[in-house]
């Protein structure tokens, strides 16, 4: 019999399937039958006469269904099976397995913590005893661990908030610290190096110094940059292309809003500034106005 009493049926499967879908009722319900039977029994007997009894029809109707349905199962030697189907058995044999050898490793970190909270009751001659009992039962334990293989996953480091301060702080850009800040923690998390902190604080200020004279709109928020781990770039690209933005001395007349060229109002007052020629024209009159206005306001 089988261990597990169900199984997973994907209906895309069924409804997709050329030879699925080609089945008529009468073989689609042998098959279902067949299916079922195969999961519970470890597959089924090649013996036809079996077969015909667990479909409950007779010759005739089972030797015209059997046709199809025989395409959907294989011959291992010993039993009929589907493919599919022992597919999902091994994966649940596989998550029983794991999950049981979870429960011994959890167990066996259970027990080395009772009997340390037993040492700490204990006079000194038991303290002594019981200590070498510890160490027999670690032993013991580090053998049963490797021989059944059982993995114990060490927690993840913790890292304190000034070490990932001193790390966003050492950034180029600072900007949005509330994502900014678990980027790094996730970041420190995922390094697999001995002291990710340092190593991690090396390499931003080691960025830093790349974009240092840089155009800080080039440099990607710190979140953006952590998050994508960009720390690993090759570092000869950090100084990345700087783009030369082209700029040029443009005047308006503050008084009629428009270029000096164009002013025709009898009260012209010039106003200079150098800006980027990229900007459209119908946009350039507002920036200067804007730059007017806060050197005005000061």
């Amino acid at each position: 019999m089988n261990e597990f009493p169900w199984y997973k049926m994907f209906p895309k499967d069924w409804l997709t399937s050329e030879t699925i879908v080609a089945l008529s009722l009468e073989e689609l319900g042998m098959f279902v039958t067949l299916l079922n039977n195969a999961w519970i029994n470890n597959g089924l007997s090649p013996d036809e006469k079996v077969l015909m009894k667990l479909c409950h029809c007779d010759e005739h109707v089972f030797e015209q269904c059997w046709i199809s349905v025989q395409k959907l199962f294989v011959n291992d030697g010993e039993r009929l099976r589907n493919n599919k189907q022992e597919i999902l058995r091994k994966e649940l044999k596989n998550i029983k397995k794991a999950k049981s050898k979870a429960g011994k490793a959890s167990g066996i970190v259970r027990r080395k913590g009772v009997k340390k909270e037993v040492n700490t009751c204990s006079t000194s001659v038991e303290h002594n005893s019981n200590k070498e009992d510890i160490e027999s039962e670690s032993d013991t334990d580090k053998e049963l661990i490797l021989s059944n293989d059982i993995i114990i996953v060490p927690a993840k480091p913790k890292f304190t908030n000034e070490q990932i301060d001193k790390i966003y702080n050492a950034y180029p850009r600072k900007i949005a610290p509330a994502k900014a800040k678990p980027a790094i923690k996730k970041a420190l998390q995922n390094i697999k190096q001995d002291n990710p902190v340092e190593w991690l604080l090396n390499k931003t200020i080691k960025y830093a110094k790349a974009r240092s004279g840089k155009d800080n709109q080039f440099t990607p928020h710190p979140a953006t940059w952590y998050n994508g781990e960009r720390y690993n770039d090759d570092m000869s690209e950090w100084g990345g292309k700087q783009t030369t933005i082209r700029k040029e001395e443009f005047a308006i007349c503050v008084n009629c809003k428009d270029f000096e060229y164009k002013c025709e109002c009898g009260n012209k007052q010039l106003f200079k500034a150098v800006i980027p020629i990229s900007i459209p024209d119908n946009l350039k009159i507002d920036v200067l106005m804007d730059k007017y206005n806060k050197i005005r306001d000061i």
